[in-house]
């Protein structure tokens, strides 16, 4: 009898220790999932105080602090609430500057990824900038520090959606830099390839005594939105080590899709620019192309900086085809786009093809970077560009849009 009460124990104690590591077992699978991803909002690893090693990188972090919480970080907050991460001796100096689309949850996520890396970007020279008129709501009560908020003036906004020329307009007034880029708010960049392509630029254009460009281009993608199960990627740190692994992912050029626009003050014809907005959900490939068709019809130089800063868009989350916003946006920028270019259909292979012409591809901008094998920047003439296929051959209209609430319902 004893001895099948102490095999009993054995038996209970055994099935116990079983049971208790299989409980941990799952509780280490299951954190480890969330730490990768997560639908929700994310709170990220919180790194501070200077020269701390960051795992996986040989990279120091300069008082950049990652958002998060915990007994020391009210402190710190205090202490480097003003202090500039930008450094003093920069080659050149870079604004850039975006809009969030607020109020779609799914694209949290998304968005604090692009606060973190963009927070990086500052050991690199370029400050980042964001317009809002509810900046709590992007910022989600978290910490990015160096990042500037501006509000949103009544001319810059058209159907409530943001005009591009008054962006640039009022980046240009508020902030001294070398170079102002507009890109949208799902791309992540590698700061070191972004410094040293429009370094490279800069050197370009001053030898060759260029008084007017453009510089944009294309981005790649990686998946970090999964629909079927709603959950999102989300960055560890966001800094260039990590950006560059995440590269490995990365899908195909986009040859047909422009998200960024970079000049100086005075390189572009920005106050001749029509309405053309920032559509917040998706940007419209067509109608971004009104900008190098414009410049290669002025004989203004076009650069795509694409293949040597490698851009990431954050992919996944398709928009919302029924939001009303979003439909006016896609609706105003083709209509500016036809309007200003109303003999394009003529250069389609067939009238009504789906097939996109090469005049609205990367391969008629006029210039191109390239990074040579040993890290270098080059700028070179474009192997696909020619007037014959790329100078748009008429005029070119452009359209001056009403602000009344009647002209906006016939669109």
């Amino acid at each position: 009898m004893q001895y099948s009460m102490f095999k009993m124990r054995a038996c209970s104690r055994r099935m116990w220790l079983k049971c208790g590591l299989t409980i941990m077992l799952l509780g280490f699978v299951g954190s480890m999932t969330k730490f990768f991803w997560n639908e929700e909002t994310f709170d990220t690893q919180y790194i501070i105080g200077t020269n701390i090693e960051v795992a996986r990188s040989t990279m120091k972090l300069e008082k950049l602090s990652i958002p998060g919480y915990d007994d020391d970080t009210d402190e710190y907050f205090k202490s480097v609430k003003d202090t500039n991460y930008i450094p003093i001796n920069c080659p050149i100096n870079i604004t850039l500057f975006t809009v969030f689309h607020e109020g779609l949850r799914a694209k949290e996520v998304l968005q604090n990824n692009t606060l973190l890396n963009w927070m990086q970007l500052q050991r690199h020279c370029i400050r980042p900038v964001f317009y809002s008129n509810n900046s709590v709501g992007i910022l989600a009560g978290k910490k990015y520090h160096g990042w500037q908020h501006h509000p949103l003036s009544a001319n810059m906004i058209a159907r409530n959606n943001v005009i591009l020329r008054e962006l640039f307009s009022e980046t240009f007034k508020r902030h001294n830099s070398d170079f102002y880029m507009f890109a949208y708010a799902d791309l992540l960049f590698h700061g070191d390839s972004l410094l040293k392509t429009l370094s490279a630029v800069k050197n370009y254009v001053q030898k060759a005594k260029l008084e007017y460009f453009i510089i944009s281009g294309s981005r790649y993608e990686v998946p970090f939105y999964n629909s079927r199960y709603k959950i999102t990627k989300k960055l560890r740190i966001g800094d260039d080590i990590e950006i560059e692994n995440i590269q490995l992912e990365r899908k195909p050029l986009h040859i047909s899709k422009i998200e960024y626009f970079i000049t100086t003050k005075d390189s572009f014809p920005w106050d001749v620019v029509p309405d053309l907005v920032v559509t917040t959900l998706a940007p419209d490939p067509l109608p971004a192309f009104w900008f190098p068709m414009y410049a290669n019809k002025l004989g203004i130089a076009t650069f795509d900086i694409s293949r040597s800063i490698s851009p990431l868009r954050q992919a996944g989350l398709m928009p919302n085809i029924m939001d009303r916003e979003h439909r006016m946006a896609t609706k105003l920028n083709t209509f500016v786009f036809i309007k200003s270019f109303t003999k394009y259909c003529l250069y389609k292979p067939v009238i009504h093809s789906h097939v996109i012409p090469q005049i609205s591809t990367l391969n008629c901008f006029k210039l191109r970077t390239l990074q040579g094998k040993d890290g270098s920047i080059n700028v070179e003439n474009s192997m696909t560009y020619s007037d014959n296929e790329c100078k748009y051959r008429y005029p070119i209209m452009i359209p001056m849009l009403e602000r009344d609430e009647n002209f906006w319902d016939i669109l």
